[in-house]
């Protein structure tokens, strides 16, 4: 897919959003995408594959998932090869939910440094 080959090239990480309300059916066509992103040679520098940061969506609804949760489901049945990956809470309600996201970038940020 020539749109996701062109948002790949010089990349140096990989940030997926995805709503934590999510029904099953949403998520396993999250899972899909990230399989096919995370399947694409240019998900790699080399041999060694791009960071991920999984950012977890609408996480003060009451009925969110964890981002433990969905990591479960859409992120780790892709996690291949030793490629770093993490996975993070965050709303856009609250101040704290800046600071949640900017958590999951901030280690995105030092891991592709290092």
């Amino acid at each position: 897919d020539k749109q996701l080959e062109s948002a790949l090239a010089g990349s140096a990480g990989i940030v997926f959003t995805v709503d934590s309300t999510s029904t099953e059916e949403e998520l396993e066509q999250s899972r899909m995408w990230i399989q096919e992103v995370l399947s694409n040679k240019l998900s790699f520098r080399g041999k060694t594959p791009l960071p991920v940061v999984l950012l977890c969506t609408k996480s003060e609804k009451p009925a969110s998932l964890s981002s433990s949760e969905i990591s479960d489901k859409v992120l780790l049945p892709n996690i291949k090869g030793g490629r770093k990956h993490t996975a993070q809470s965050c709303t856009i309600t609250t101040e704290q939910g800046h600071v949640q996201a900017a958590t999951g970038l901030q280690w995105l940020a030092m891991t592709i440094q290092n």
